[in-house]
């Protein structure tokens, strides 16, 4: 039975290399726990993305992909992201100094990888 009250733990570990202010890449490995009525599994997720921002322009392109998996179960999801993002100025390094360039992620972005 699947129950509308899921608790969803995680604990990831990032790290993004900056080869320019304006190109950085990024790796993501977590763990973590989804519990519901039906019992309890273990989760294990881990990604690559990159973006580029042009020079010229408050727009840059980024790349993703995300897998994600419940361990105790044989379930698991892959998600490949292409996008476009409008930045309201600043280097991409400069808005990742002020906080605004990554978020925490919650199950159902994991689970759909945006």
């Amino acid at each position: 039975m699947i129950s509308p009250d899921i608790e969803y733990n995680n604990y990831d570990l990032n790290g993004d290399f900056y080869i320019t202010d304006n190109f950085v890449v990024g790796a993501t490995y977590g763990v973590g726990s989804l519990e519901n009525a039906g019992g309890e599994a273990d989760t294990t997720n881990y990604g690559l993305s990159a973006e580029w921002q042009f020079g010229s322009m408050p727009l840059s392109l980024l790349a993703g992909y995300q897998h994600w998996e419940l361990d105790d179960i044989d379930y698991e999801t892959d998600a490949l992201t292409v996008g476009v993002r409008w930045n309201f100025g600043g280097s991409l390094i400069e808005r990742d100094r002020a906080g605004v360039r990554n978020t925490p992620a919650n199950l159902i972005t994991r689970y759909i990888g945006f």
